[in-house]
């Protein structure tokens, strides 16, 4: 499964922030098109077929 970055100027960052840290997708943080930063998200949502198959072989 890929997931692709997704650019963002600081502005837009810093007001949808809530969302951004919801999300599963990378952000590349620019400011007067050059990117500055990177926010990866280390949290995700295991999907249903993952922890079902944890559970089975538990």
């Amino acid at each position: 499964m890929e997931t692709s970055i997704v650019k963002v100027g600081i502005r837009e960052f810093r007001e949808h922030l809530p969302q951004y840290l919801l999300s599963s997708a990378p952000v590349a943080i620019t400011r007067h098109g050059e990117t500055m930063g990177f926010y990866i998200p280390t949290r995700h949502q295991p999907d249903q077929a993952k922890l079902e198959s944890l559970n089975e072989k538990s």
